[in-house]
């Protein structure tokens, strides 16, 4: 499984370190060893390795889940205020009253008439 990942060649880059380390770590390889062959740390290789073990090698291939805030905007949100974001511009020439135009060095100017 590791070796048709490596040869498909359409995963992440992470994802793919990580099998070789497996690889590696399989065939007998020393971490100095792995540690030269794919400039990753010692870390790296421990956790891998140990993920591997504990959690199986697809869970080890792949990253945990990150702690964090949770969203404030849905992704529906998202998308509708980065349409008005493109769009604000275009609207701030007209109507420069628009909240967030003002100062925006982004807003189209006005052509200033003697």
């Amino acid at each position: 499984m590791l070796e048709a990942l490596l040869r498909k060649g359409r995963s992440a880059a992470r994802k793919q370190t990580r099998a070789r380390i497996l690889l590696k770590a399989a065939a007998g390889g020393k971490d100095a060893e792995i540690m030269g062959a794919l400039a990753v740390s010692a870390t790296m290789i421990y956790n891998t390795r140990q993920r591997g073990v504990e959690e199986g090698v697809e869970a080890a291939l792949h990253d945990r889940p990150r702690p964090g805030k949770t969203p404030k905007l849905t992704d529906k949100q998202c998308a509708q205020a980065a349409h008005q974001d493109r769009l604000r511009p275009l609207y701030a020439a007209y109507r420069p009253d628009l909240p967030g135009c003002r100062g925006d060095s982004r807003r189209a100017r006005q052509p200033e008439y003697a």
